[in-house]
């Protein structure tokens, strides 16, 4: 989903703007950093659907791109 917390332990960042997170929907327990490699942001399915919970950013997921959108003439 594009937050992250690779820079900064338990400071939520939206990336690449560094922006914090103003808005949280964590999953029960979540983050919980388990192992000590989860940075990134991911949006849980069933039964937990649409709650957030961190997982290492290497796992592979879907994702949701952010753009611009373009400046009229």
């Amino acid at each position: 989903m594009g937050g992250t917390d690779a820079a900064s332990e338990g400071t939520w960042v939206w990336s690449p703007s560094g922006t914090p997170l103003s808005y949280t929907n964590w999953n029960s327990g979540q983050p919980d950093n388990w192992h000590g490699n989860e940075d990134c942001l991911h949006m849980k399915g069933s039964p937990a659907l649409g709650k957030w919970n961190d997982l290492p950013c290497d796992a592979k997921r879907k994702y949701v791109c952010e753009t611009r959108q373009p400046t009229p003439p």
